[in-house]
């Protein structure tokens, strides 16, 4: 095999194995790519059988092993992953839920996102939150309006889908508004007492909430800004 390529193309092999490798270990720990799914599976994949190559010029039984389990790890976790989110199944509306408000979730953790929580029903009139008050749960509107007040004022109607609470749920405090349903409404609810456990144990999950929970509060600065520029 030796004959096949030059000294260089191993060599080279081997710098990009060792690229791969810290490459993919430094996105992991700054939280550009997450440990569970495709991409740092495949990543180490790549690097291991990038040295496992420039080991044919300098071979080295113990670095040969090492690089052979790597291999045998990452097509293990990528086939398994694989299994698994071939599994997990959504209602209509867990799925919409998902694509509109939890899109950056690889499909296992928001399966576990939405087990922690439950869907329930509330009539028009009732309140969700109440100014001043602990709130004590992340809520989605997933269908119907709400009416946003503050001290005792209408500031604005708010229409799902939407999340409700997304500033307390990790930090508790109480309330910056009161919410009141003015139409039916269909909400999902997650204690943040269960939530922050859930991302305890899976810290990605934290990860991809903060991302959805931002890009929700920009939507709303957006709404606010248009109903003020309207008003």
């Amino acid at each position: 095999m030796e004959g096949l390529f030059s000294q260089q193309v191993y060599e080279i092999a081997g710098f990009l194995g060792v690229a791969f490798y810290l490459g993919s270990y430094a996105a992991l720990q700054l939280g550009y790519i997450q440990g569970a799914g495709y991409t740092y599976a495949c990543l180490n994949l790549m690097a291991a059988a990038l040295v496992l190559l420039s080991l044919v010029m300098n071979f080295n039984l113990w670095s040969a092993i090492i690089q052979i389990s790597w291999i045998t790890i990452s097509i293990f976790g990528i086939t398994r992953f694989f299994i698994l989110s071939r599994r997990v199944r959504f209602s209509p509306e867990e799925r919409a839920l998902v694509e509109l408000g939890l899109s950056e979730f690889p499909v296992l953790e928001a399966r576990q996102l939405l087990n922690a929580g439950i869907w329930f029903d509330k009539p028009a009139g009732e309140a969700i939150t109440t100014q001043g008050q602990e709130i004590g749960f992340l809520y989605y509107l997933a269908d119907g309006k709400v009416q946003v007040s503050a001290g005792g004022s209408q500031i604005r109607e708010m229409a799902a889908p939407n999340f409700i609470g997304e500033l307390t749920c990790f930090s508790g405090g109480p309330a910056s508004a009161t919410l009141q349903a003015i139409s039916p409404i269909r909400l999902f609810a997650i204690e943040t007492g269960t939530l922050k456990e859930l991302c305890r144990r899976n810290p990605d999950i934290r990860t991809n909430l903060e991302a959805s929970l931002a890009r929700d509060t920009h939507k709303k600065l957006i709404e606010v800004t248009k109903q003020l520029s309207a008003g």
